[in-house]
């Protein structure tokens, strides 16, 4: 729904922070229409018009964002690097033998911090995968009100070996 969209805002991929979204931005209005849930966003009316406009909220202050002309060859050459849902997320599973069965992630552990940098959601987290594959990075979570940190190795393929699951009732589970 728009309200589970707008509690954390969006996750701005590359794409979405080419033409100007920002992580945590809340979309009020598409081409001055309202929506009512997240897919409403890419409904083919907006996405193949000649100018789409958005309506956000950034940090209180209302802003407006209009799609350059060639956003749709944009999108469709970046795939899925436009806008998501920034959605918190838990650990829902844990591959056998993996690094994050290494670190010793169990279900309903929560990442809080990675190298340093506080996670929000799951997007946000793939992206620091994506960035560090085959690297160590440090990994904080939290498991019921206590915090742990450890090393673990990322993949060549940017993935821990670790189902999130969503705190939003929106969509499915997501593998990294």
């Amino acid at each position: 729904s728009k309200e589970e969209l707008n509690k954390y805002g969006i996750y701005a991929g590359s794409l979405g922070r080419e033409v100007g979204f920002r992580t945590g931005d809340k979309i009020l209005s598409i081409n001055n229409q309202g929506f009512d849930k997240y897919e409403d966003i890419f409904h083919p009316d907006y996405m193949l018009g000649t100018e789409t406009s958005f309506k956000i909220s950034r940090d209180g202050e209302k802003r407006e964002i209009v799609l350059p002309p060639d956003f749709i060859d944009r999108l469709i050459a970046q795939k899925d690097d436009f806008i998501e849902i920034n959605n918190p997320f838990i650990i829902g599973g844990v591959e056998k033998n993996s690094p994050a069965d290494q670190l010793g992630l169990q279900i309903g552990d929560k990442i809080v911090k990675a190298n340093n940098d506080s996670i929000y959601s799951f997007p946000q987290f793939r992206d620091l995968l994506i960035e560090n594959m085959g690297d160590s990075i440090e990994v904080t979570y939290m498991r019921n009100t206590n915090f742990y940190s450890g090393y673990t190795l990322v993949t060549d393929a940017g993935k821990l070996g670790f189902y999130a699951k969503p705190q939003l009732n929106y969509s499915t589970e997501q593998k990294s």
